[in-house]
């Protein structure tokens, strides 16, 4: 009896120590026109160019807070972002989680980028207007053929800045 409780917990223990241990991933941004991307509120990459995308190598755990703030300065706009760890990843997809949005002028304060900051009554991300992007211009998006998609949030269009919200899970890292 002693034996199998001593399995039971160091399991247990062992799962515990899986889900609290940072994971090496690869975030995947591109956006008409701009965005900048925080990891729980600290600004770790921006991107001004909607011709291509970018990648950022980054160190997360379950809980951790990635935010987008993407602004559109013309006619077509959109945001996609994969954030991939290993054979898992979460991308932005039309009407469906984990990712969510909001009009950024919605947003009183800056704690959105932050852990602790309650998203949940935030809609999933809508429709961009193009997909991608300015087709024949801009490149084709790695995790497109996955399931990422070119998003924005409900009610915004030209001209608006838009907030996007990932609370990293287990299905992410």
């Amino acid at each position: 009896m002693t034996l199998t409780g001593s399995i039971v917990g160091a399991i247990v223990l062992l799962k515990l120590i899986s889900i609290i241990q940072a994971q090496n991933a690869e975030l995947y941004v591109a956006a008409d026109n701009l965005a900048d991307v925080y990891l729980n509120g600290d600004l770790v990459a921006k991107t001004y160019d909607w011709k291509n995308f970018v990648s950022y190598s980054l160190t997360v755990k379950r809980g951790d807070v990635i935010a987008v703030e993407a602004s559109d300065l013309g006619v077509v706009y959109g945001v996609i972002a994969a954030l991939v760890s290993g054979n898992k990843k979460c991308v932005t997809r039309v009407n469906r989680g984990p990712w969510r949005a909001v009009l950024s002028a919605n947003v009183l304060n800056e704690d959105w980028k932050c852990k602790g900051f309650d998203s949940s009554l935030w809609s999933f991300p809508s429709a961009a207007t193009v997909t991608p992007p300015n087709p024949g211009t801009a490149p084709k998006f790695p995790y497109q053929s996955t399931g990422a998609q070119y998003v924005w949030a409900r009610g915004g269009g030209v001209n608006y800045r838009v907030a996007l919200r990932l609370v990293v899970t287990s299905a992410c890292v």
